[in-house]
């Protein structure tokens, strides 16, 4: 399963707030909480938001993505691990040696 949204709006803002320059511009001390010095509506959080989300929608596509194509492979590759389609093979191309 993928990671929630929190998860990595906390990864991204962790080492925003942990810059030292950028504490200079913003006037926050280094470490503090994001949530605590800035606005639901500031651009950073709009703009943190939005990255927050297209990773999120990205990591979601690639988890359906692999378990679909996990589903797929294991559907088609059944008879394999039944060992049905070596003689499938046998009878229809015969031994070449």
């Amino acid at each position: 399963m993928g990671r929630t949204k929190t998860q990595i709006k906390a990864e991204i803002t962790t080492p925003f707030m942990a810059n030292e320059k950028l504490a200079i511009v913003y006037g926050y001390a280094v470490g503090a909480s994001f949530e605590t010095e800035f606005s639901l509506v500031s651009l950073e959080n709009i703009i943190f938001d939005i990255v927050t989300l297209a990773i999120f929608i990205h990591e979601q596509f690639l988890n359906n993505t692999k378990k679909k194509l996990t589903r797929n492979w294991l559907t088609k590759n059944r008879a394999r691990f039944l060992g049905i389609e070596p003689w499938h093979w046998l009878f229809n191309m015969g031994l070449i040696y």
